[in-house]
């Protein structure tokens, strides 16, 4: 199933390039996404659209942008509405060229080497140019991901071979490499050599923690000569959370690694553990089980890594509105983004024109998330039902995961599918009705229930899994299914999932 997280449309002229990466990158900055493959999406967008621009300027007046992704990683489609014309192909007279596509001044040979699969289409039904770009989703790293910094070739060559089996090795061999290598990758551990020219261990050190918003554990390493005892006192002043001397035989550097982070995560989970108690168990779901003639069921697995996901019930006279958020992150920033989120969506639902009509719920949402200081600092999904007296559903999503549509005999996802809130100012949001016959009920879920797995293959798992233990339960009553649901996930998972679950099943 695809989830559609950006869908804008632009006037075809100079400024659309900026216009789109600017949309893209709000998006991207909220993903789990390696920061080296956010900006292969970024430039190949950039390329794309300034390709229609500049050389399919007949009779075209707009191009649209949809982003989102699958189970296998990430999808862009762009379309625009001139004549026929492939920004791959066009006017060169070999393709398999190489030294033609580098110098094209339409940068094929750019597009085509960034992403894992560029296909063209002409859509002759509604007279537009599409282009389909896909990025599988960086699932190879081998355990904790970590840097070596040291101005030695051959000492950055031993170490790393000390350390592949075990980590997922970066180097670099200046303190700035080490800078770039950690804006365009997540890094997990710093290790780096004390003395180096120009930038320093302890220099590196001091600017990463001034200049980064998160604190990676950092280890140095260091010859007990005279000429770095100066620097070694310095390096425990300001903060080292080791330092080891040279030369250092393997078990030494896997132990260390390995006590760090084993630190690192500790501290990082106190932390986590205080916030909980004052915000994440405010956030736990509580709803009825019997809404009027609603059935409900209601789980969820918290990994104690983001808290961002939370369920608000509010019940009018003639109908019930539910809303299910995910706030993007995993760390205690989402945890306090989901509160505030809360409250502010708690707001929203009393207004009954709102709940009674949730895609102008979904757009009120946008409008602030877009709009207000602290919101825009973050991004988040969402859908909102609102459930009536006659069986029937209405359905809005704002880059949620889609609803399913359960019975005995299959699954169908609901098709209402809006952008992630506050991209792009004046989203319209269209909802879905469905009306439940016996036999069928509806299940709504955070993203964690699907992607709790170590690779796209296990996604792909673990997806058919759910959805066959969904289909065999559907003859159960709700809360049964759900706890036969959430029995295979915890089993599939071994009871440690990547992320947090909500998973919620209606019926009447």
């Amino acid at each position: 199933m695809e989830t559609m997280l950006l869908n804008t449309n632009l006037s075809a002229d100079n400024s659309a390039p900026k216009a789109m990466r600017t949309h893209l990158q709000k998006v991207l900055q909220s993903l789990n996404v390696p920061i080296s493959t956010c900006r292969k999406i970024e430039l190949i967008t950039s390329e794309i659209v300034t390709n229609i621009v500049k050389h399919n300027n007949m009779n075209h007046t707009n191009i649209s942008l949809k982003f989102g992704k699958f189970s296998k990683g990430y999808w862009l489609d762009i379309y625009d509405d001139g004549e026929m014309f492939n920004p791959l192909k066009a006017n060169l007279p070999d393709l398999d060229n190489t030294f033609l596509l580098l110098e094209s001044s339409r940068g094929l040979y750019l597009i085509q080497s960034q992403c894992e699969h560029v296909e063209y289409e002409y859509l002759n039904k509604i007279k537009n140019n599409k282009i389909r770009c896909t990025w599988q989703d960086d699932n190879v790293r081998v355990g904790p991901s970590l840097l070596l910094v040291d101005d030695s070739e051959l000492e950055l060559e031993i170490l790393k071979n000390l350390l592949t089996e075990q980590f997922t090795v970066f180097t670099a061999t200046n303190g700035l490499d080490a800078i770039t290598v950690i804006e365009n990758n997540s890094i997990d551990i710093i290790i780096s050599d004390l003395h180096m020219p120009t930038i320093n261990g302890v220099d590196l050190y001091v600017y990463l923690q001034k200049h980064l918003e998160k604190v990676i554990p950092f280890i140095f390493l260091t010859s007990d000569t005279n000429e770095t005892l100066g620097l070694l006192k310095d390096a425990y002043q300001v903060g080292a959370d080791d330092v080891l001397t040279k030369p250092i035989i393997q078990s030494s550097l896997t132990n260390a690694i390995t006590r760090v982070l084993k630190r690192n995560h500790q501290i990082k989970r106190r932390l986590s553990d205080k916030i909980d108690k004052t915000i994440s168990s405010s956030l736990l779901p509580d709803i009825p089980e019997r809404i009027k003639k609603w059935n409900v069921a209601v789980g969820y697995r918290n990994t104690g890594k983001g808290g961002g996901d939370f369920l608000l019930h509010n019940a009018a006279l003639y109908n019930d509105t539910i809303a299910l958020v995910d706030i993007m992150g995993h760390d205690e920033s989402a945890k306090f983004f989901s509160f505030s989120y809360a409250g502010y969506l708690r707001g929203l639902m009393f207004n009954n024109d709102l709940c009674e009509h949730p895609e102008k719920l979904l757009t009120a949402l946008s409008d602030m998330a877009l709009t207000d200081k602290l919101f825009s600092s973050t991004n988040l999904t969402c859908c909102v039902l609102n459930l009536n007296l006659d069986s029937e559903i209405q359905y809005a999503s704002a880059g949620h995961p889609p609803a399913l549509l359960i019975n005995s005999d299959g699954i169908r996802p609901l098709t209402a599918n809006g952008i992630l809130p506050g991209i792009i100012a004046d989203t319209a949001y269209t909802s879905e009705t469905v009306k439940l016959k016996a036999g069928e009920r509806l299940a709504i879920y955070t993203d964690g229930l699907f992607d709790s797995a170590e690779d796209a293959a296990g996604r792909d798992a673990l997806k058919l899994l759910i959805e066959e233990t969904l289909i065999a339960t559907a003859t159960l009553d709700v809360q049964s299914a759900l706890d036969k649901t959430l029995h295979v996930f915890d089993q599939f998972t071994f009871e440690r999932p990547k992320d947090d679950v909500v998973l919620c099943l209606i019926d009447t």
